[in-house]
C-alpha cells in the first residue's frame, strides 16, 4: 500500500526524535531553528489572544460562536465535528454558518445560505462536504445554513450579521462555527474545541515542525500550557469497542504533561456512513444515505474495486472499509492531502467497476469535467464520518448543549 509524498512526511513529523532516521539527525540543528521559530510566533500571538466578542456589536443572547480547531499539522476529525453541532443547532431551530477558510489553488470569497446556493460550485472540497451534509440531512425548515468561505473568518462574521439584519431569519438564534480557526485570532468566540490526538502525545515529539506533527508548541512544559488553554479537550477518535482502551491512552498522554482528566475531556466516537450519489450535467449531488448492510449486499458483488483519497490517514479509511473489501482485488491511489488526480489514476478509474472515496474527496475532484466523465457509469460508493461526544469519566453520551453547559 504505497503512500503519497505528503503522507511520507507527515509519517515522519509522527516519529519519535531517535525513530526519524540519519538525514533527520543530520539537520536536526537547523530543524530545532525552525521549530523555536515557529513556536515563538505561535507563542506571541496566543498570549496576546483572540479579539474580545464585547468589541463587536453582538447580540450576545442570539448569536453564539464556537470554534473547533487543532494544533496539529493535517487531518484530526475536525470536518465530522463541525457538522455534528451545526446539525444538533439546525434541529433546534438556529441558524446556523459555517466560516472557513477553504483549502485548495485559487480558491475564492464566497458566501452560500441554503436559500441561494448558486455558486456551490465555488466551495472548496471540506466546504463543499459541509454543505450537501447539512442540505440532506436538515430537518428544520424555518431556519437557514451559511457556508461562509473566506481565509479572513472576520470578514465572514461581518457578512453574517449583515445578511441576518437584512432577511426573517434575524429572529432565530445564530450559531457560527469558526473551522480550523484555532490559529485564526482575529476573529471572536464563545468555546474553543480543540482537537488532540493521544497515540501521538505519547509518542510523537512535543514541537511545532518541522522536529513533530504540530503548529504550535517546544517542549513538554510549552504542551502542558496547551493543553490546559482551551474550553475542551476533544479526543480523536475511536470506536466504541475500543473506549475503554481509548480511555487509557488518553490518561497517560495527559500524564505525561502533569494533567489530570477533567470535564474538558470528551471522547469522540466515530461511525462511518455511506452515501450514494447522482451526476446530472457533470454536477454531482448526495442521493441518499444507506445503511452497511445495504452497502454489502449492493457491492460485494464487484470483484475489481479502486480505493481513491486524498486525505491525511488514508490506512484508517482503507481498516474501516474491511468489512467490504475484503476478498476482492483492490487497487489503491493514496494522495497528498488535499492532492490532485493525475493521468495515471484516471486510466485506473477507468479499469475498474466499482470504486470507493471519501465526499470530501468527491467534490474536490467533482467540478473537473474530466473526472465526472470518467466515474459517471461507475459504481460509486462514497463516505463520511459521524461522531458522538462521550464524557471521559462515565462515557455517557452528551449532546453539544449538554457538553457546553459543562463549561458554564
Amino acid at each position: 500500500m504505497s503512500e503519497s509524498f505528503g503522507q511520507k512526511i507527515r509519517n515522519i513529523l509522527d516519529k519519535s526524535l531517535l525513530e526519524k532516521g540519519l538525514f533527520f539527525l543530520y539537520l536536526s540543528p537547523i530543524f530545532f531553528l525552525l521549530s523555536y521559530f515557529i513556536y515563538l510566533v505561535a507563542r506571541k500571538r496566543r498570549y496576546n489572544g483572540y479579539n474580545r466578542l464585547d468589541e463587536y456589536n453582538l447580540d450576545a443572547a442570539k448569536i453564539k460562536i464556537i470554534c473547533v480547531g487543532n494544533i496539529l499539522i493535517g487531518g484530526s476529525g475536525k470536518s465530522p465535528v463541525v457538522q455534528k453541532i451545526a446539525l444538533e443547532y439546525l434541529a433546534k431551530g438556529w441558524n446556523v454558518a459555517i466560516a472557513a477558510r477553504g483549502i485548495g489553488a485559487n480558491i475564492k470569497s464566497v458566501y452560500i445560505s441554503s436559500t441561494s446556493p448558486s455558486e456551490i460550485n465555488q466551495l472548496s472540497d471540506e466546504n463543499r462536504e459541509h454543505f450537501e451534509i447539512l442540505s440532506n440531512l436538515k430537518s428544520n425548515n424555518s431556519n437557514v445554513f451559511y457556508i461562509l468561505q473566506n481565509k479572513k473568518r472576520k470578514e465572514s462574521l461581518h457578512y453574517l450579521i449583515q445578511d441576518l439584519n437584512s432577511n426573517k431569519w434575524k429572529e432565530n438564534n445564530t450559531l457560527l462555527l469558526l473551522d480550523d480557526g484555532l490559529q485564526h485570532f482575529a476573529c471572536p468566540r464563545n468555546v474553543n474545541l480543540c482537537l488532540w490526538s493521544p497515540y501521538l502525545l505519547l509518542n510523537s515529539p512535543s514541537f511545532a515542525m518541522p522536529i513533530g506533527p504540530y503548529r504550535e508548541g517546544f517542549g513538554n512544559n510549552s504542551f502542558t500550557t496547551l493543553l490546559e488553554s482551551f474550553d475542551f479537550r476533544l479526543w480523536s477518535r475511536t470506536q466504541e469497542e475500543q473506549n475503554i482502551e481509548f480511555k487509557n491512552t488518553i490518561q497517560n498522554s495527559l500524564m505525561k504533561h502533569n494533567i489530570l482528566p477533567n470535564d474538558k475531556d470528551i471522547i469522540l466516537n466515530y461511525q462511518i456512513f455511506f452515501w450514494e450519489i447522482s451526476i446530472i450535467n457533470h454536477n454531482i449531488r448526495l442521493k441518499e444515505q444507506i445503511s452497511q448492510e445495504d452497502v454489502f449486499t449492493k457491492y460485494s458483488k464487484f470483484t475489481q474495486s479502486l480505493l481513491i483519497t486524498g486525505i491525511a490517514h488514508p490506512k484508517i479509511f482503507f481498516s474501516d472499509l474491511s468489512f467490504i473489501l475484503k476478498n476482492k482485488n483492490v487497487d489503491y491511489i493514496f494522495l497528498n492531502d488535499h492532492g490532485n488526480l493525475s493521468d495515471s489514476n484516471y486510466k485506473s478509474i477507468q479499469k475498474s467497476d466499482f470504486i470507493i472515496m471519501t465526499l470530501k474527496d468527491l467534490f474536490r475532484w467533482g467540478n473537473d469535467p474530466l473526472f465526472t466523465e470518467s466515474i459517471k457509469d461507475k459504481n460509486i460508493l462514497t463516505c463520511s464520518v459521524g461522531i458522538k461526544f462521550l464524557k471521559y469519566d462515565s462515557l455517557q453520551t452528551l449532546s453539544i448543549s449538554q457538553l457546553l453547559s459543562l463549561k458554564e
